[in-house]
């Protein structure tokens, strides 16, 4: 289980580099992110994961290197204020696949991502993803 968990919490991770792709329609300057988890079938969710970043125009596309995972975004589109993307993951004989979209609005994104991991020890697992984002002002 230990194992399922540690490939869903860097799924999440790459998820949450996925907004600072669009280059268009997010303001730079320093960011939270946070992701809030459901899984399917489970008496619990993992606890929500924030993070702060720094997007500057020339870094819009923060690092994706998890040395542990296989990930590749697809299907990646930007259309006015909306972002969606496939992806799909590998580790260990697990193979992670999802979609996505956010919507940005002025100093905040909201949006939702659906998961699906097969190969594991626990059998499939889906999950669903809350996607929250405020622009917390200039970088220091």
């Amino acid at each position: 289980m230990q194992i399922a968990w540690k490939f869903v919490a860097s799924a999440l991770l790459l998820a949450m580099v996925i907004p600072a792709q669009a280059s268009d329609a997010i303001k730079t300057g320093l960011w939270e992110s946070t992701i809030t988890t459901e899984v399917e079938g489970m008496p619990f969710s993992p606890p929500p994961i924030t993070t702060t970043d720094c997007i500057t125009k020339a870094d819009l596309t923060p690092s994706m290197d998890m040395p542990e995972q296989n990930c590749d975004v697809m299907a990646h589109q930007v259309k006015g204020s909306e972002v969606s993307w496939r992806l799909r993951c590998s580790h260990e004989g697990m193979v992670t696949t999802g979609q996505g979209q956010i919507r940005y609005s002025g100093d905040s994104y909201k949006g939702e991502m659906t998961m699906s991991i097969a190969g594991g020890p626990m059998g499939e697992m889906k999950m669903k993803q809350i996607l929250t984002g405020k622009r917390l002002g200039d970088c220091q």
